[in-house]
């Protein structure tokens, strides 16, 4: 199936606006937006802004190669289905704490889902240590990044979703 055209429709409007500016920290191939947005090439200007964070000196990449997949939950009962994910989660759970306390803080960790981050941030709460502390950022717009970012022993548990909207963590 063929999704919905919206280039006809976006590109008079933006035509008639006259300057806009379009951002994206995830797109590297502008052509296929333009597209979607019923524009040629000719018609504007991009610019390739390279990100002022270092990634090699100030971030990592940590893999648990023995840490269980998620369980299959779909095809079991209620009260199974909620045992399986009690029982991940606490495993989860201890894997991070592990990390967050050796790190002592300073984690952004990103949650696929809502339940992951509600389930993952039960199971750190159940862990009683100065070592770090956890915050939730529910939206874009609450604060808790800025919360993040003032004290280095913090660790944010947000969602995928809120990190490609366009938040800067």
């Amino acid at each position: 199936k063929k999704g919905v055209d919206v280039g006809p429709l976006i590109a008079p409007a933006l035509r008639t606006i006259g300057r806009v500016v379009l951002t994206s920290a995830t797109l590297g191939d502008l052509d296929y937006a333009l597209t979607e947005y019923g524009l040629r090439t000719s018609e504007v200007v991009t610019a390739d802004v390279p990100s002022p964070f270092n990634f090699a000196a100030c971030s990592a990449l940590y893999v648990d190669r023995g840490a269980p997949l998620k369980p299959d939950v779909y095809r079991m009962g209620r009260d199974e289905r909620e045992a399986a994910l009690v029982a991940w989660y606490a495993d989860l759970g201890a894997r991070l704490h592990e990390l967050l306390a050796a790190s002592r803080g300073g984690a952004f960790v990103l949650c696929s889902s809502r339940e992951d981050l509600e389930g993952i941030k039960t199971a750190l709460d159940a862990y009683t240590t100065t070592a770090y502390s956890v915050g939730v950022q529910a939206r874009t717009d609450d604060g808790a990044v800025e919360w993040f970012r003032a004290d280095k022993s913090r660790v944010l548990l947000g969602l995928k979703a809120l990190r490609e909207g366009g938040l800067s963590a």
